[in-house]
């Protein structure tokens, strides 16, 4: 299952993982973040080892997703060697 982050903590465990990293910017409310959940949680069952994945509820740690300019929902941004890739907003179809 993904773990949670909060703004005080997910520079630190991306800076620190060696995997491709998912950030997933969710909250309670939203339903298609509701819906990307399970699909989250298959990739974390099948590819764990090489993928980390980190939700950040943006009710309660607003900031990380203010300072990356993330307002649509459900964003995932995609690191690597602490570098962004890729942002995708929405659930993949």
């Amino acid at each position: 299952m993904p773990s949670y982050a909060t703004d005080e903590t997910i520079n630190e465990l991306i800076k620190t993982s060696e995997n491709l990293v998912i950030v997933d910017f969710t909250a309670s409310w939203c339903a298609p973040c509701n819906i990307l959940a399970p699909i989250l949680d298959d990739l974390d069952e099948e590819f764990g080892d090489d993928l980390s994945i980190y939700k950040i509820d943006v009710d309660n740690s607003p900031e990380y997703a203010k300072r990356l300019g993330i307002r649509g929902r459900p964003p995932l941004l995609f690191l690597k060697n602490n570098a962004e890739g890729e942002r995708h907003v929405g659930v993949p179809a």
